[in-house]
């Protein structure tokens, strides 16, 4: 009776979803004619054909059906080892097409940096090694800019439309007012990723380049697409391995980690359109993975290598890998096979670096903060009634960001100084702009104190300028009371005063976070130190906005097209009852786990935390119109899933088990269409 029932399910399934796929086949005929016309205007090569897209509509359609029905299947049967196995086939194959789809319904430039992405790739294949920021080329800038200008760019961020096309990009720096067209100089305003990102990840898209050397700038870029497609399709394979080393005896929640990062629509865009991000994602997943690995089964030389080659990949790919270095070190205290000696040797080191941190956090410097250079005498010096000493042939100076320059295009500014020296000294005061070009001032110093002014002409193509004032003579150089402003303006120097000094530990990262280019960032977290609890109030929405919403959906470059309501609220009820679904495993299937799996969940919430740590941190210290986004979390999107439906899974009873798979896969699903159909109906509606 019971195998006449199971066949009969079956075979009504069977004939429903036949009638479901006829029906679907129709409906797209007759319904999406000309959304299909919509989506394959301009395009070039397979993107500009209907039938490419009707084709990844109606297989993702019907993978899409054939999920929900390989759940079913496997609630009904309470699963077999074949259903697992079939179901994650199913799964990937969607993944891919979904990949697919997003990689080419995605208007060209429509991602976050795009055009600089492919500015690397590009100079990377024209030049065949890592390029600089000497080696950038405007005709292919003004290649790509023609490209944003034929596919209606502007209006797709919401700036105003420009006349015709710019002439190349501008560095945006520290900009924190944009013109309405986000041009300045005929060029448009971006951040560049040459000199920033490392190289790894555009080695594949440069060779790309190469290949489609006959090819419009349009036409290279969908290629280059595919690259990061396939390294989507990595991302799913790892990610149903990594799941299966987790949770080896509970393959639903294997499967249902695999449901939340495919369908994940913010994810599934960032990941197929030209970024480093999708390649990120994929080697810090296989370098958790293999962590876990040994969690489970211990430590042997190939496994090691290859979490130490994995780990050097995914930081050699993108700077916002770094956060599995102290996830791996937090490891290392929990492995089972490292004797207790090493683990207390490893845990006093820990300590002693946090002792000498502190000491050097807390021990200050003669430097000034913002400052290059000259001894910064502003207590010592206080009876002579000086902030800065220079010494004969030293010289101080400090670069004018980008914004402050901008404001001052054109105009007179003033410098004002109180010098002295003690013997016969001279004073050179020049203002150098990006360009090379230069104004320069002379003064003569004696024993005493004289008021020095000059006046420079800002020229209107200026980007960036640095004031330098170099001493000269025998005696050293005392300097008091600078400033430099113009006629009606604010103050142009930061920290003129000098009376924000640095310790020295901010100055040991700073000569860390030179060659990595975050100088400047580890500037600003120290400098922000000082605002309190009125930075931490400001801060706080925006790392809710990082973590709900640019994460889960908010597509464009100009991330313009969040998820439509009342998707948001959805999401943070999902997360919040994950939270507390995490307490009611605790309390209810503590004894479900063994002991090296409750020790992988402490390593995957640690790597949550450093990953959130680290990007809620850049929020203390951004500038201009950048902001952290949610794409910086992805690196870590395997750990959340996981945490996430690990958290889920403790509201299921023993007697609901079973269908657990399918209420996941449900609401990811109809997260997966809503956020789909928010980009499609924004760039094509």
């Amino acid at each position: 009776m019971t195998i006449a029932r199971t066949h009969t399910r079956e075979a009504f399934i069977g004939v429903g979803t036949v009638s479901v796929l006829l029906l679907l086949t129709m409906l797209l005929r007759c319904r999406t004619h000309e959304l299909l016309a919509v989506f394959s205007a301009n395009k070039p090569g397979l993107w500009g054909k209907p039938g490419w897209y009707f084709l990844l509509i109606a297989v993702g359609s019907m993978l899409m059906i054939a999920l929900l029905l390989s759940a079913m299947l496997i609630g009904l049967r309470a699963g077999s080892k074949g259903a697992y196995s079939r179901h994650a086939l199913i799964l990937i194959g969607f993944l891919f097409t979904g990949g697919l789809f997003y990689s080419s319904v995605t208007p060209p430039w429509q991602a976050p940096d795009e055009h600089a992405h492919y500015e690397y790739a590009a100079l990377f294949g024209e030049l065949r090694r890592v390029p600089t920021l000497n080696d950038i080329r405007q005709d292919i800038q003004a290649e790509v800019t023609a490209s944003m200008f034929d596919f209606d760019f502007w209006r797709l961020i919401k700036r105003e439309p420009v006349e015709s096309p710019p002439v190349g990009f501008y560095r945006a720096g520290d900009l924190t007012e944009y013109p309405s067209t986000h041009v300045i100089d005929n060029r448009y305003i971006y951040y560049p990723q040459v000199g920033d990102e490392p190289p790894t990840y555009y080695v594949f898209p440069a060779f790309i380049y190469s290949l489609s050397a006959l090819g419009s700038t349009t036409y290279r870029l969908y290629l280059m697409r595919l690259a990061s497609v396939a390294f989507w399709l990595g991302i799913g394979g790892a990610v149903w391995w990594a799941s299966r080393v987790l949770f080896p005896d509970q393959q639903q929640l294997a499967l249902a980690t695999l449901t939340v990062v495919t369908c994940n629509p913010m994810l599934s865009h960032i990941s197929t359109v030209l970024s480093n991000d999708g390649l990120t994602t994929l080697w810090c997943t296989l370098a958790l993975g293999i962590l876990v690995l040994m969690l489970r089964r211990g430590i042997f030389w190939h496994r090691a290598s290859a979490l130490l080659v994995l780990t050097l990949l995914a930081i050699m790919t993108k700077k916002s890998a770094l956060w599995l270095v102290p996830t791996l070190v937090l490891a290392f205290l929990l492995l089972p096979e490292i004797p207790r000696r090493w683990r207390l040797r490893l845990g006093l080191t820990m300590v002693g670096t946090a002792v000498v941190t502190l000491v050097l956090f807390v021990w200050p410097t003669g430097s000034s903060r913002y400052w290059e250079g000259g001894t910064r005498a502003f207590e010592i010096g206080a009876q002579d009634n000086y902030i800065l000493l220079l010494n004969a042939g030293e010289r101080v100076s400090q670069p004018i960001g980008h914004q402050r320059t901008s404001e001052v295009r054109g105009k007179s500014v003033t410098l004002l100084a109180r010098v002295r020296s003690e013997g016969a000294s001279q004073i050179d005061v020049c203002l150098v702009t990006r360009a090379g070009d230069q104004q320069c001032r002379t003064a003569s110093v004696n024993n005493q104190w004289r008021s020095f002014e000059t006046q420079f002409s800002i020229p209107e193509q200026a980007e960036q300028l640095n004031l330098t004032l170099t001493a000269s003579g025998t005696a050293p150089l005392k300097i008091d009371e600078l400033s430099l402003a113009p006629e009606a303006g604010p103050e142009l120097l930061r920290n003129a005063s000098m009376d924000s000094g640095i310790s020295r530990l901010e100055r040991s990262l700073l000569a860390l976070g030179r060659p990595m280019g975050i100088e400047n960032l580890i500037a600003s977290l120290f400098a922000s130190m000082t605002s309190g609890p009125t930075g931490l109030a400001q801060t706080l929405p925006l790392a809710s906005q990082v973590l709900f919403d640019s994460f889960w959906g908010n597509f464009g470059a100009a991330m313009v097209v969040p998820l439509e309501a009342p998707w948001p609220l959805l999401i943070r009820i999902a997360v919040v009852l994950a939270a507390v679904g995490w307490g009611l495993n605790t309390v209810r299937r503590v004894s479900q786990w063994e002991r090296w799996q409750k020790r992988a969940f402490a390593v995957l919430c640690s790597g949550v935390i450093f990953v959130l740590a680290q990007t809620f941190a850049a929020l203390f210290a951004h500038t201009g119109g950048w902001m952290p986004q949610g794409r910086f979390v992805f690196p870590a999107a395997w750990p959340i899933a996981a945490l996430l439906v690990l958290g889920w899974w403790g509201w299921v009873s023993e007697h609901t088990e079973r269908w657990f798979l399918l209420c996941v896969t449900l609401g990811a699903l109809a997260l997966y269409v809503a956020g789909t159909w928010r980009l499609v109906s924004y760039f094509y509606g």
